[in-house]
């Protein structure tokens, strides 16, 4: 079942989160961002409720952007538990982004996707995306660990 996330799906989220990113996120941290993203307008997170719990979650963000003149839907992050890849999820969910984005006024989506997830690549392709940009990012010098983003 799909629908949009509440605050009582942030440990499930951040569960997939971390299994995304390698590694462990600070979850006080975590659950203030996630607070803070719900209340949003420009914002969705939709999750995929199984038996077992939550088993997918993807975030977007709804933006005009200046350089397209449009306005754009982006994939921030998109997790399915590794028990449930490659049975047709993912292209389920990705349709439901499709209908939130057109919903939301969006004439385009985008993401971003680190250039190691070469499966996660193919299967954008197979929705029909073209790899089209090239996104660079730097962490900054002076930047807090991650755990102090938000002065915890």
């Amino acid at each position: 079942m799909l629908r949009h996330a509440t605050m009582s799906d942030c440990p499930a989220i951040h569960r997939l989160a971390c299994a995304l990113e390698q590694e462990e996120l600070d979850p006080a941290v975590f659950a203030r961002i996630c607070a803070e993203q719900l209340a949003r307008p420009d914002m969705a997170c939709i999750v995929c409720e199984e038996e077992e719990g939550v088993a997918a979650f993807i975030n977007l963000r709804f933006e005009w952007q200046l350089h397209h003149c449009e306005r754009i839907c982006e994939i921030m992050e998109f997790v399915i538990a590794s028990v449930l890849r490659s049975k047709g999820l993912g292209s389920h969910l990705f349709a439901e982004v499709c209908a939130e984005a057109e919903r939301q006024g969006c004439t385009q989506i985008e993401v971003a996707s680190s250039r190691l997830r070469t499966e996660t690549h193919r299967f954008y392709e197979r929705q029909g995306m073209e790899k089209s940009h090239c996104r660079f990012s730097m962490r900054l010098a002076g930047a807090q660990p991650r755990r102090d983003v938000l002065g915890s």
